[in-house]
């Protein structure tokens, strides 16, 4: 790492409660043990105990903010050092930081007790090979915290971008095919029409894929697309497709992943809708109610057909609410002889997942 990331390092780490309680539990142990352990200690003036107290708190600070520095300098950015390395430059930074500390400590020593140069020295022999050891061993666990948390996080953002590719979802290809199919067909029965319902199915490709862009969008949007999807069916199936919507206001605003109405459109229309005999009703129903929404699609067919070539897998649908809504979000199919129903039930999103 280089000195700046090094340096913004120490700054974030300040931030964190566990330093201070570090350094305070080190420090209190010092001081109880350098002090408070012998019968002077305990004869002496009680504003002493506070002017040591703050020194020895001083010193661990130094030792928690300094510490971790020969374990993360390379020189270059991102880079930790080898073991052998680290180790070495613990070993002497350390001793180079542990002249001036101690230094301190026997000065304050000298000044609140003449006479207690002897005792500075003891300070200097005993506790030389333990600052310094210390402040390696604390130094090292510190950065390998640092290293797992920057793992931690890392796999974390990995995650969340593999979530997102999945809530993002898709339009399903199988319908791209058909329409060209479509479009083949109208060509050699009527160029004029067969021209519109190109321009329609250019618009929808472009808005399809601004559409798989977004993380969250309003639920109007997706809306919107499924009428322009809705129309290019109309085009291809005649006014013997009929649909009717029935959406409560205020729907429009509520955020979800994308392709969330759609996909039952399109299953409703592709694998029943648009089998011989072609035509039947779409009713599209959407409810906000106590911060839930419910989503219905309902054709007059029955169980859906198996899907003819590449579909979107209603499966997929159930596993982007899994993983959008958790618990609260549900995917239900049913069916009988004459109708085919597919539900939403979700919360309301609070916030960005």
């Amino acid at each position: 790492m280089t000195l700046p990331e090094i340096l913004a390092f120490s700054r974030a780490q300040g931030r964190k409660p566990w330093a201070w309680g570090i350094v305070l539990a080190l420090g209190l142990t010092n001081f109880l043990s350098d002090v408070l352990a012998s019968p002077a200690g305990r004869s002496r003036p009680a504003w002493y105990y506070g002017a040591y107290l703050l020194v020895t708190l001083l010193g661990n600070g130094s030792g928690i903010r300094l510490g971790p520095w020969p374990w993360q300098w390379t020189g270059r950015s991102g880079n930790y050092p080898s073991f052998p390395r680290g180790l070495l430059q613990a070993l002497l930074f350390g001793s180079a930081c542990l002249v001036p500390v101690l230094l301190l400590r026997i000065g304050v020593h000298a000044m609140l007790l003449p006479g207690s140069w002897a005792y500075g020295r003891f300070l200097l022999r005993f506790y030389g090979i333990t600052f310094v050891t210390m402040s390696c061993l604390l130094g090292f666990g510190i950065v390998a915290f640092q290293k797992e948390d920057a793992a931690r996080e890392e796999a974390e953002r990995q995650a969340q971008a593999a979530r997102w590719v999945l809530l993002r979802g898709q339009m399903g290809p199988g319908f791209f095919l058909d329409a060209m199919d479509h479009l083949v067909d109208l060509i050699r029965r009527d160029p004029g029409v067969a021209e519109h319902a190109s321009m329609r199915l250019s618009d929808l490709f472009r808005r399809v894929m601004n559409h798989a862009r977004s993380h969250l969008v309003p639920l109007g949007v997706e809306r919107s697309l499924v009428e322009r999807y809705l129309d290019l069916q109309g085009v291809f199936l005649g006014d013997k497709l009929r649909v009717s919507w029935d959406w409560s206001p205020g729907l429009d605003d509520v955020l979800v992943p994308p392709f969330l109405l759609q996909p039952l459109v399109e299953n409703a229309i592709r694998h029943a809708l648009a089998l011989p005999p072609v035509g039947g009703d779409l009713r599209i129903t959407g409810r906000l109610d106590a911060e839930r929404v419910a989503i219905r699609v309902e054709n007059s067919a029955g169980p859906p057909a198996p899907p003819h070539g590449p579909g979107l897998s209603l499966d997929d649908l159930e596993a982007r609410m899994r993983l959008a809504f958790g618990d609260e979000g549900t995917f239900r199919l049913s069916h009988d002889e004459a109708r085919t129903c597919a539900e939403l039930r979700f919360p309301v999103l609070q916030e960005a997942l």
